[in-house]
């Protein structure tokens, strides 16, 4: 029986990971796998899951690492063997990961790597325009004349706080996957562009690459 090939994305916020999946879920013909999305669509749609994921969020609470694995498996079951899945921001823990390699354990993870100071320009430099256009201060600022305002979590202290815990949890993650030989580390500044080339260089597929310019 053919094994289904993964790869997974990690970063810290702001790193691109959900653009760069795109990309290359599009170059090598693979699905995008967001978790995040996928909860979201199964609450949309009421599915038997989606029900049991809506009361976690209701009550404000996580949802439990098994609960998200049966959505990516339900998800795969959908596509042919052939296609490899793209993952998109997990597992976000050790446990997550440990439970994924039960039944798809990457062939690649590709660390997105990016310095604390560029994390916090990019996220608390952003800016929405009256009607929901997104600007940046520093790459894209409003026009004349248009008031951006800053979301609440966007603000520093947030910020710092979101990258601790991201440390926190990654760090076992970049251990595990390292003993496994299948961790492959790329800098996440440059264009959208240049980061996808080096991603792509990482895994080996040079010749499966298109560039989505």
């Amino acid at each position: 029986m053919k094994t289904r090939s993964a790869i997974v994305l990690l970063g810290p916020p702001a790193s691109g990971k959900g653009t760069q999946a795109q990309r290359i879920a599009a170059s090598l013909g693979g699905l995008h796998i967001s978790t995040g999305y996928l909860l979201r669509q199964a609450v949309l749609m009421g599915t038997p899951l989606g029900k049991q994921v809506q009361k976690y969020v209701d009550a404000g609470d996580l949802v439990p690492d098994g609960l998200v694995l049966s959505l990516v498996r339900e998800t795969l079951a959908g596509i042919e063997d052939r296609v490899p899945a793209i993952l998109d921001g997990f597992p976000r823990t050790l446990s997550q990961a440990e439970a994924l390699d039960a039944f798809l354990p990457p062939n690649k993870v590709i660390l997105i790597e990016l310095d604390e100071g560029e994390v916090i320009r990019r996220i608390t430099g952003r800016r929405i325009g009256p009607h929901g256009e997104p600007y940046h201060v520093l790459y894209n600022p409003p026009p004349p004349g248009v008031t951006a305002t800053r979301r609440s979590d966007d603000r520093e202290e947030v910020v710092r706080e979101r990258l601790a815990v991201y440390q926190r949890q990654t760090e076992p993650l970049l251990d595990y996957y390292a003993q496994r030989k299948v961790l492959h580390r790329v800098s996440g500044l440059g264009s959208i562009g240049d980061v996808f080339r080096r991603i792509i260089s990482s895994i080996g597929s040079d010749s499966a690459a298109r560039e989505i310019e």
